[in-house]
């Protein structure tokens, strides 16, 4: 079954705090974030993260990828507001958050963004078309040019054949095919499986450490007077 969405991209807001006293003054409840940024290392920036939530401010809680992971210099932060949003037949309003989580894996999946891990690992459940457009921070006034060349205005997922469609307004088109459609699947694969091996090898490490020298605590959390 295929759906559509139209999101108006709002910012940029250069902090997290910036983008939650938006979102909040302006009453929005469940919507998207996207997050561009470089990571240490980079001399670019890149579109690094999309996700969604209904509370901003508890989404951000210093654990978060785009907070451990993104230099706060390079931060520049969008708030995406689904403003149409339907299923051929029906009324939009019985299908509000459907859209809404097609939109974000479609994003995450066919843009293969670095920090969703997880979401880069298999292409949306179902068909969606996901137009973007973009707004100053004031939720207002239109920009006409992405806020990123690599952000697309358009991106779609076909479940029925297994392909997508990423399109730029002036005539740029990527076209991916099944087999392109496996071979994210794949590194993104690769990639979350070499994560957790990383992150299992640095514990088990830690445990080590802890046993050999019969302390409860690592060393990296040991302080001056220890």
């Amino acid at each position: 079954m295929p759906y559509a969405a139209l999101i108006d991209w709002c910012g940029p807001f250069h902090t997290i705090e910036a983008a939650c006293a938006a979102v909040a003054e302006g009453g929005y409840g469940e919507a998207l974030y996207m997050a561009i940024g470089s990571k240490l290392g980079q001399r670019v920036t890149h579109v690094q993260y999309v996700g969604i939530t209904g509370d901003l401010t508890g989404r951000f809680n210093g654990k978060h990828p785009i907070q451990t992971l993104l230099r706060a210099k390079s931060l520049r932060l969008y708030v995406g507001i689904v403003t149409s949003q339907s299923v051929a037949g029906k009324k939009a309003s019985h299908h509000a958050k459907i859209p809404l989580y097609l939109a974000e894996s479609a994003l995450a999946f066919l843009l293969e963004l670095p920090l969703n891990k997880d979401k880069r690992c298999n292409p949306p459940k179902d068909s969606i078309v996901v137009v973007n457009r973009w707004y100053r921070e004031d939720f207002a006034t239109r920009r006409r040019r992405q806020p990123h060349a690599t952000w697309p205005d358009l991106v779609e997922y076909d479940g029925y054949e297994g392909t997508g469609d990423i399109a730029w307004h002036g005539g740029r088109r990527e076209h991916v095919n099944a087999d392109m459609i496996e071979e994210i699947r794949s590194r993104a694969r690769h990639e979350l499986a070499k994560a957790r091996a990383r992150k299992a090898k640095a514990e088990l490490a830690l445990l080590t450490w802890d046993e050999r020298y019969g302390v409860t605590s690592s060393p990296r959390y040991a302080t001056a007077s220890d």
